[in-house]
């Protein structure tokens, strides 16, 4: 959400993929990521509340960070 002109927003999304590209993402799209992550069919990590969860091994492999 956002009260910006669509073009920032665009623009915005451009030079994040592209950040991520040069970090190493290696995916067209990393909405599918976030959408993914949480969802329970996934049969190794899975990402919630308290962060990056190892399913198989219950144990947290990132805690979550608040961002303030």
């Amino acid at each position: 959400m956002s009260d910006q002109p669509m073009k920032n927003i665009a623009d915005r999304d451009l030079e994040f993929q592209k950040l991520l590209a040069v970090k190493g993402y290696p995916f067209h799209d990393p909405l599918y990521t976030l959408i993914f992550l949480p969802n329970d069919f996934l049969p190794d990590v899975r990402i919630n509340y308290k962060g990056i969860l190892d399913i198989k091994r219950n144990s947290i492999l990132w805690p979550r960070r608040d961002i303030s």
